[in-house]
């Protein structure tokens, strides 16, 4: 994958446009000085010391031999081509910390044998196994001369013979040229020209030379102009948890484009394939990362000057392409600005890709490609294996692929088209996301070969049979719902099961014709007061019998109702009744006694006598379409903002879930959520709608797991509702089996941890449902069943319920492809009238729906994706994303990494930015009974599943969380991270190795680090500037690894 680009045409369009390339004269013999490496093989020999096991620079080639393999033969003709090409037959070694290109002593070339018929399998799968393992095997620059050969016997009695070089010695230009010469002495054939004139230890001391004279001074200011401030790493949704230890393997997907098209598209916008193919694909990039600055490396070959054509050696170097892109731009526009852009790049393309780095980036730990993480390559080198052809011989596949970038893009033309593998690294991207990504291209050509001029946010990147399959996976399950009020439906069941009971309460309970006469009751003193259809009432109560009964009250005339909590500050409660213009406050005297504070306008329920004799039951309140309720939420602008809803959305939600999980008549829904949150709703007017017994928790019961126990244990109650965390310390202080009535446990209101669904399933027989959705859309729009068992990494939020579609959009407002991230749009019957008295914040959060003209959707703010399976998962908000030295953080996985520990119960990670510097991360962890909290403990396990990034740098113990009314965390109570960590080593004391690393790091940096702990990279340093002290430790007496005292 190391190859070059149209450079023939693109230096020709560079002279066209004014660009030129440095006449230089000839490089001249290095002489028989030791030769510093070059600056590539510099940086490879880096890598190869900080991570000695990684094989991903090791190139391989295989071919079949028939008949009997002539040994010498082989090693011969492969002596010769060393003796031909300098760079074959030298060792990396180090000096004075720096690396030495040594040329080894005449020695004979060994032939590895293996006998793969020793192993099990089938020949083929023998074969596979020994090329798998040959290849995966790592070189030691230092010991090793840079290839091996090994010749393999297989069962079946073909010969194999496997040629693995190191990246250190060869490139993708110089495999062809290798091949050529093997083959030619292998089969007898005369070469046409002699050895190249110059060899690569000339062409890197010419380049080192070159670096001290200040001639690449120019081209490091254009890198640095260039890539200044450079965007954070792109954010490409990868549907896999990402390794802590990355993977060099790749995976591959292929595809064809049609190269007619592409090509005319490169002749009428005066660019080349190259400029078009590459736009095409950034283009794509950003449209899946949601990103519009982004950079994609590719590799040219580094042979601008002619008399290097021939030579063998690691010349191919990385170019970084930026691409800034416009949504509201055409395709055409794009193209000719990068076109201009990216021939400056290549004319800038000999400055050393890691030098470039070091100018442009500031803290690069030790990632090998900091500045990108996606390449791009268009392979126009005759490939090697046309050699073998020529030659009579067969070429063997290698079962094995490297990558060093987490998505590489390799195109190689054809007659007819241009074949396209797509490389991921594995472990990131499941096949059904990667053939997605490259089933794009074919739509996004079709889409700008209708007309380039197609902006770029709205390039087609579905087909047409996918867009209308997501379309059709957004729609829920159309039913039949109650044509009427909530409180017509509950009237109507009260007429059919007058005697039933309705409601229990700590005080009693209430049957269905007990209820609906107290609720005609408060009706007609409402009626007295002037509340009609359309008017709005403030319910200021406490859980209870009564407050239900104002609910329905309430609603019986036609009028919706606003709850209010009495623990609100009373600034709080007198903003909401101003604000919403609620007429009259349905409250008692008890409660307002608790306040500073009274309403205007009031109806305490106490003054109401139980002996009042009730007018009939009224007939229809209203219609379908009248509000019910009224729910301030938090406001972004520091003031909280009033949802209204509509008794169609709350009926349409009551029978899908009734539809989904049915109530009957003797099943009891416990109601414990306090009234100012829909769940409320949800609790109240399900069973009251069905037929079924509602059990009213006495307020303050719902942060009590043991007084909630003994409620649904007395109450035999077999439906409950639960936010996670609070369902968590249920989970945890009790033992659910004795719940044996307790059938379908509902969660929602915030992120449901897999580890929490297992915990659960081990200890209760009831059914978990994550359920999901707004205040602004009836209570809930999406419902998913836990399936037994579970062991998911996520759990979704589950498919639309009935009458309600579901939106994934990029932010472009167009369908995003599964598995790709994008904000949840809400539509259908579900959806309220907007906010309150704020028509600007309703047509910013409820735009007209695309797909159904003259309807609203909501805007979530919500990050999701859709699986292929059609399930919605949760991401977090869009607009509340974690980042730390410009790679994201997915705070959940780090939640759930801390929750598998031994001992360890609720957890909540959180970025502190207290310091006004970097933000931390910081971790608060509730203990189980008889676990000690040890920060760097916790820290040394993580460590074996997350990278360094993700572990948090403050680990705070807590007994518990802190919660709302709610059950909701309040992350307004936790404790403020101290800035010191417990059991943190003395920074004072360092022992001799220590202190003298510490002197190395000083001479580097001008600071000398106090810390044992200290990172080289984190201080501000790179890779050309790492210490000989920590490069070379021999020179201090140990034998450790450079990457063992880097750690």
């Amino acid at each position: 994958m190391n190859d070059v680009t149209e450079e023939a045409l693109l230096r020709s369009l560079l002279a066209a446009d004014g660009f030129s390339f440095d006449p230089e004269s000839g490089i001249p013999p290095a002489g028989d000085t030791p030769t510093e490496a070059s600056f590539a093989q510099s940086r490879l020999w880096f890598l190869n010391q900080l991570q000695p096991n990684d094989w991903s620079y090791n190139l391989a080639c295989a071919f079949q031999i028939d008949g009997e393999p002539d040994q010498g033969r082989i090693a011969r003709s492969f002596a010769d081509t060393v003796v031909r090409h300098e760079a074959l037959g030298i060792r990396i070694e180090a000096r004075e910390g720096r690396p030495f290109q040594v040329p080894a002593a005449c020695e004979a070339i060994t032939l590895r044998m293996v006998d793969a018929a020793v192993l099990p399998g089938e020949a083929s799968e023998q074969v596979t196994e020994v090329l798998r393992v040959e290849v995966q095997r790592p070189f030691d620059l230092a010991a090793d001369l840079p290839f091996r050969l090994t010749l393999i016997r297989a069962g079946d009695g073909r010969s194999i013979l496997l040629i693995v070089i190191h990246h250190v010695a060869t490139d993708g230009w110089s495999l062809p040229l290798i091949a050529r010469d093997f083959l030619a002495a292998y089969t007898g054939c005369s070469l046409d020209a002699g050895p190249p004139a110059v060899s690569y230890r000339d062409f890197a001391a010419w380049e080192r030379q070159r670096w001290a004279e200040g001639l690449m001074e120019k081209p490091l200011r254009y890198w640095a102009s260039r890539l200044a401030d450079p965007s954070p790493q792109l954010d490409f949704p990868f549907d896999l948890p990402r390794p802590a230890e990355p993977s060099h393997e790749a995976r591959l997907t292929s595809f064809a484009l049609p190269r007619p098209v592409i090509d005319e598209l490169a002749r009428r916008l005066a660019s080349t394939p190259y400029v078009v193919l590459l736009t095409l694909y950034a283009s794509l990039l950003g449209r899946y990362s949601s990103a519009d600055d982004l950079i994609v490396g590719s590799t040219t070959a580094g042979r601008s000057r002619p008399e290097l054509e021939g030579v063998v050696g690691l010349f191919a170097n990385t170019v970084a392409h930026r691409f800034r892109l416009s949504p509201d731009e055409s395709f055409a526009t794009h193209v000719r600005r990068f076109t201009h852009e990216i021939f400056g790049d290549l004319d800038h393309q000999d400055m050393p890709f890691d030098r470039v780095v070091q100018q442009v980036l500031r803290d690069r730990k030790d990632n090998p490609s900091p500045l990108f993480q996606a390449a791009f390559v268009l392979q126009n080198v005759r490939p090697y294996s046309e050699e073998f052809t020529r030659a009579g011989l067969v070429q063997v596949p290698i079962p094995v692929t490297a990558t060093r970038f987490d998505l590489s893009l390799v195109v190689e033309p054809g007659v007819d088209c241009y074949a396209v593998t797509l490389y991921r690294r594995d472990g990131l991207m499941s096949d059904e996301l990667a053939g997605q990504f490259c089933r794009s291209f074919g739509a996004a050509l079709a889409d700008i070969a209708d007309s380039e001029h197609v902006p770029l946010g709205r390039m087609a990147i579905l087909g047409p049979d996918e867009r209308e399959c997501a379309l059709r996976w957004s729609a829920g399950e159309p039913i039949a719902f109650a044509n009427c009020t909530i409180f017509d439906a509950i009237a109507e069941r009260a007429e059919r099961t007058p005697d039933v009971v309705a409601v229990v309460t700590e005080d009693g309970s209430f049957s269905y014709r007990d209820t609906l006469l107290r609720a005609t009751v408060i009706s007609d003193e409402l009626r007295c007061r002037g509340i009609a259809r359309g008017s709005l009432v403030a319910l200021l109560l406490p859980r209870s019998f009564d407050a239900v009964a104002a609910i329905l009250g309430i609603l019986s005339v036609g009028a919706a109702y606003l709850p209010l909590d009495p623990a609100y500050p009373v600034n709080r409660l007198a903003f909401m009744v101003e604000d919403s213009g609620a007429q009259v406050t349905v409250t008692d005297s008890a409660t307002l006694s608790g306040l500073t504070w009274t309403p205007a306008e009031v109806l305490r329920l106490d003054e109401l006598a139980a002996s009042r004799t009730a007018s009939a039951i009224p007939g229809r309140s209203g219609a379908p379409d009248d509000p019910i309720y009224v729910m301030y939420t938090s406001g972004s602008t520091g003031q909280p903002k009033a949802t209204l809803n509509l008794n169609r959305g709350v009926a349409n939600f009551i029978a899908g879930i009734q539809h989904a999980y049915p109530l009957h008549a003797g099943d009891r829904v416990l109601h414990k959520a306090s009234l100012q949150f829909d769940v409320s709703a949800w609790e109240i007017f399900w069973p009251l709608m069905v037929g079924a017994r509602l059990v009213v928790a006495p307020p303050g019961s719902q942060s009590d797991p043991l007084q909630l126990r003994q409620i649904i244990e007395g109450h035999g109650v077999s439906v409950a509702h639960f936010v996670p965390s609070m369902l968590s310390e249920f989970v945890d202080a009790l033992d659910m089996r004795a719940c044996t009535g307790l059938k379908t446990v509902f969660s929602g209101g915030e992120g449901l941890p897999p580890e929490l669904i297992r915990r659960f399933q081990d200890r209760s027989a009831a059914t978990l449902v994550n359920s999901y959705g707004p205040t602004e859309t009836s209570i809930g729009v999406s419902l998913w069943k836990c399936p037994a068992g579970f062991d998911g990494a996520v759990a979704p939020i589950g498919r639309p319920m009935p009458n309600v579609r579901l939106y994934v959009l990029d932010r472009n407002f167009a369908p995003a492809p599964d598995g790709v991230p994008g904000q949840l749009f809400i539509a259908g019957v579900c959806v309220g009238r907007g906010y309150l008295n704020r028509p600007d914040l309703t047509r910013e959060c409820f735009p007209d729906e695309p797909w159904h003209p003259g309807e609203q959707m909501y805007a979530s703010g919500d990050l999701v994706r859709r699986r292929p399976d059609g399930e919605v998962v949760f991401l977090g908000r869009h607009d509340q994303q974690i980042k730390l030295r410009g790679q994201r953080i997915e705070i959940g996985e780090i939640e759930s990494a801390l929750r598998r520990l031994d001992g360890v119960g609720e957890v909540l990670v959180v970025a502190d930015d207290a310091s006004g510097k970097n933000p931390r991360l910081v971790a608060y962890v509730c203990l189980r009974d008889g676990t000690n909290g040890d920060e760097a403990a916790i820290r040394s396990v993580l460590a074996q599943y997350l990278p360094a990034i993700m572990i948090p740098s403050r680990i705070i113990f807590m007994t518990d969380m802190p919660l709302t009314v709610n059950g909701k965390v309040d992350r307004s109570k936790l404790p403020a991270p101290d800035g010191k960590a417990s059991r943190t080593p003395d920074p004072g004391v360092m022992n001799a190795a220590e202190i003298l690393v510490a002197e190395a790091y000083e001479a580097v940096l001008g600071t000398r680090p106090q810390d044992p702990a200290a990172d080289f990279f984190a201080m501000g340093a790179f890779t050309a500037g790492y210490p000989a002290a920590v490069l070379d430790p021999r020179t201090h007496g140990h034998a450790d690894t450079p990457r063992s005292v880097h750690e």
